[in-house]
């Protein structure tokens, strides 16, 4: 017999922004996805991150190198106005990264694990973060040297 495993509210949180992230894009809804997707790193990066850190006594979680790697690459693709190959990459790139965050062994559940009964409300200050705001798209020949070495990450990752 198969116990479902209740989710906490940290987790429950931005796993449904991660459900609204991929209704957008999938609707392409590109602006609103691009605005909603740096939101959503800001609140890892700015609020979860550190807090999961100052939680293990200095130590962050093993995931998060990847995960700010995985940041990174991702602030670069929304740079220049999409095309194919950058919203092919992005997915590429968010499969994996949703998996290292989601699920009972995921970020979302540790950082769940980590605040106790404090969960609740670092949900809350999640919830109530502003929106990212958000610069027109650049194009140009720094930024397409930017993003190529960012597929190329992306390709060697997947060799």
């Amino acid at each position: 017999m198969m116990i479902d495993r209740r989710q906490g509210p940290i987790e429950e949180y931005l796993q449904e922004d991660h459900r609204l992230l991929d209704e957008l894009r999938s609707a392409g809804r590109w602006w609103e996805f691009r605005g909603r997707l740096l939101r959503h790193i800001g609140l890892e990066e700015k609020l979860l991150f550190p807090e999961a850190r100052r939680r293990r006594g200095g130590q962050p979680l093993p995931e998060v190198a990847r995960l700010h790697e995985d940041h990174g690459l991702l602030a670069t693709l929304l740079v220049p106005p999409p095309s194919p190959q950058i919203l092919e990459a992005i997915e590429r790139l968010l499969r994996p990264h949703n998996a290292l965050e989601e699920g009972e062994t995921g970020v979302y559940a540790q950082c769940d694990a980590l605040a106790g009964d404090q969960a609740a409300g670092i949900a809350d200050r999640l919830r109530a973060a502003p929106t990212t705001p958000q610069r027109e798209n650049q194009d140009g020949p720094l930024v397409r040297a930017q993003v190529q070495r960012a597929l190329e990450t992306l390709m060697a990752r997947n060799r």
